[in-house]
Protein backbone atom coordinates (compact mmCIF):
# COMPACT_ATOMS: atom_id res chain seq x y z
CA UNK A 1 0.00 0.00 0.00
CA UNK A 2 2.84 2.38 0.78
CA UNK A 3 4.10 1.78 -2.30
CA UNK A 4 0.90 3.74 -3.96
CA UNK A 5 -0.97 0.34 -5.19
CA UNK A 6 -4.40 2.47 -5.41
CA UNK A 7 -3.47 6.10 -4.59
CA UNK A 8 0.04 6.59 -6.55
CA UNK A 9 0.15 10.35 -6.17
CA UNK A 10 -0.71 9.76 -2.32
CA UNK A 11 0.78 6.60 -1.17
CA UNK A 12 0.59 7.88 2.45
CA UNK A 13 -2.68 9.58 2.70
CA UNK A 14 -3.63 6.86 0.51
CA UNK A 15 -3.27 4.46 3.14
CA UNK A 16 -5.82 6.21 5.45
CA UNK A 17 -8.64 6.67 2.38
CA UNK A 18 -7.84 2.63 1.90
CA UNK A 19 -8.49 1.80 5.18
CA UNK A 20 -11.68 4.09 5.83
CA UNK A 21 -13.09 2.54 2.53
CA UNK A 22 -12.71 -0.64 3.77
CA UNK A 23 -14.32 0.47 6.98
CA UNK A 24 -17.13 1.58 4.85
CA UNK A 25 -18.12 -1.20 2.30
CA UNK A 26 -17.46 -4.03 4.93
CA UNK A 27 -21.26 -3.61 6.34
CA UNK A 28 -22.35 -3.83 2.69
CA UNK A 29 -20.66 -6.96 2.12
CA UNK A 30 -21.98 -8.29 5.55
CA UNK A 31 -25.13 -7.66 4.68
CA UNK A 32 -25.42 -9.39 1.10
CA UNK A 33 -23.79 -12.52 2.81
CA UNK A 34 -26.04 -12.41 5.51
CA UNK A 35 -29.08 -11.62 3.58
CA UNK A 36 -28.06 -14.37 0.83
CA UNK A 37 -26.98 -16.33 3.02
CA UNK A 38 -24.08 -17.18 0.96
CA UNK A 39 -20.35 -15.81 -0.43
CA UNK A 40 -21.65 -15.65 -4.01
CA UNK A 41 -23.65 -12.31 -3.32
CA UNK A 42 -20.79 -10.29 -1.96
CA UNK A 43 -18.30 -12.04 -4.41
CA UNK A 44 -20.69 -10.58 -7.12
CA UNK A 45 -20.24 -7.08 -5.80
CA UNK A 46 -17.03 -7.45 -5.67
CA UNK A 47 -16.24 -8.28 -8.81
CA UNK A 48 -18.23 -5.56 -9.96
CA UNK A 49 -17.20 -2.79 -7.69
CA UNK A 50 -13.65 -3.90 -9.23
CA UNK A 51 -14.77 -3.52 -12.49
CA UNK A 52 -16.57 -0.05 -11.38
CA UNK A 53 -12.95 0.80 -10.41
CA UNK A 54 -11.30 0.38 -13.58
CA UNK A 55 -13.94 1.83 -15.68
CA UNK A 56 -13.55 4.81 -12.83
CA UNK A 57 -10.05 5.10 -13.65
CA UNK A 58 -10.32 5.33 -17.34
CA UNK A 59 -13.43 8.43 -17.41
CA UNK A 60 -12.78 9.93 -14.11
CA UNK A 61 -9.52 12.30 -14.50
CA UNK A 62 -8.75 15.38 -13.00
CA UNK A 63 -9.95 15.53 -9.59
CA UNK A 64 -7.64 12.86 -8.66
CA UNK A 65 -8.46 9.62 -7.46
CA UNK A 66 -8.38 10.25 -3.66
CA UNK A 67 -11.50 12.03 -4.31
CA UNK A 68 -13.21 10.61 -7.19
CA UNK A 69 -12.39 6.51 -7.13
CA UNK A 70 -14.51 4.15 -5.55
CA UNK A 71 -12.68 3.66 -3.36
CA UNK A 72 -11.95 7.61 -2.66
CA UNK A 73 -13.94 10.05 -0.79
CA UNK A 74 -16.35 9.63 -3.07
CA UNK A 75 -17.00 6.07 -2.88
CA UNK A 76 -16.35 6.06 1.16
CA UNK A 77 -19.81 8.45 0.65
CA UNK A 78 -21.22 6.18 -1.73
CA UNK A 79 -21.17 3.02 0.54
CA UNK A 80 -22.15 4.80 3.97
CA UNK A 81 -25.27 5.69 1.76
CA UNK A 82 -25.81 2.27 0.71
CA UNK A 83 -25.41 1.45 4.23
CA UNK A 84 -28.17 3.33 5.37
CA UNK A 85 -30.28 1.87 2.22
CA UNK A 86 -29.41 -1.74 3.63
CA UNK A 87 -30.53 -0.98 6.81
CA UNK A 88 -33.49 1.44 5.69
CA UNK A 89 -34.58 -1.80 3.42
CA UNK A 90 -34.29 -4.50 6.48
CA UNK A 91 -36.09 -2.58 8.76
CA UNK A 92 -38.90 -1.72 6.68
CA UNK A 93 -38.89 -3.89 3.67
CA UNK A 94 -37.45 -7.43 4.40
CA UNK A 95 -39.65 -10.03 5.58
CA UNK A 96 -37.22 -10.44 8.51
CA UNK A 97 -35.25 -7.97 9.99
CA UNK A 98 -31.38 -8.94 10.31
CA UNK A 99 -30.02 -6.18 11.89
CA UNK A 100 -31.44 -5.93 15.45
CA UNK A 101 -28.48 -6.58 17.25
CA UNK A 102 -29.04 -9.63 18.59
CA UNK A 103 -26.76 -12.53 17.51
CA UNK A 104 -26.97 -14.24 13.88
CA UNK A 105 -28.30 -17.58 13.54
CA UNK A 106 -26.02 -19.74 12.08
CA UNK A 107 -27.28 -20.85 8.63
CA UNK A 108 -28.07 -24.54 7.91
Amino acid sequence: MLQGHNFPESPVLGVAVMTAATLALAPIYTYLTVRAESVLAPTLFHGSFNGLGAVALVYLDGAGNLLLSPVGVAGIGAAILITGCCLVHDRTLAAESLTTGAPLEPWG
